[in-house]
């Protein structure tokens, strides 16, 4: 980076075995200049990139954009955060417009379908919550919630602050009020 015009923070690489190549370079006075998640599909064929407008706080309007670099086709831009599933066919959208309010969506990344399944009071934490290969989502909203195709929802009893779920959605493991489970 010596001598380069870059800045020293804001960017996401492709590392190959042959060379490291730029693949999202944000300038300090872009809109969303600091990167502060990157994920990478299981086959490392979709890459998500979540980055916030602010780089030094006090940040009173702090917003969150991701951009994910899918098999085909062009970057999306999704403003929020996004959790990708471990196939990288889809991801979960998270958006806090403001207060303690936050609206989450699972996206299917080939088509852009989005579905909302959540939206009021809850955490907006991305590494709160998890998707599967097949979109099913492990939520915490106050307690662990699952969503699923064809209308799954099940919610279990509790204060949950974490969930994690396997790549084929059969495992779900969560912290809550009373340890990990």
């Amino acid at each position: 980076q010596a001598g380069r015009n870059q800045p020293a923070h804001g960017k996401a690489y492709w590392a190959h075995t042959a060379r490291v190549y730029p693949q999202l370079i944000r300038r300090p006075d872009f809109n969303y200049p600091d990167i502060g998640r990157i994920q990478v599909s299981s086959d490392a064929s979709v890459v998500a990139v979540t980055a916030q407008s602010c780089v030094t706080p006090p940040c009173p309007e702090n917003r969150t954009q991701s951009t994910v670099f899918p098999r085909r086709g062009q970057p999306q831009r999704y403003d929020g955060s996004v959790v990708l599933s471990p196939n990288g066919a889809w991801a979960l959208r998270i958006v806090e417009p403001r207060g303690a309010s936050v609206r989450i969506s699972v996206v299917h990344l080939e088509t852009r379908r989005e579905t909302t399944l959540y939206e009021g009071i809850g955490s907006g934490c991305p590494d709160c919550h998890s998707i599967a290969d097949d979109g099913t989502a492990a939520l915490t909203l106050v307690s662990l919630e699952l969503f699923g195709p064809g209308g799954l929802h099940i919610e279990r009893p509790g204060i949950a602050w974490r969930a994690t779920i396997s790549a084929d959605g059969q495992v779900v493991a969560w912290e809550w009020d009373q340890g990990i489970y």
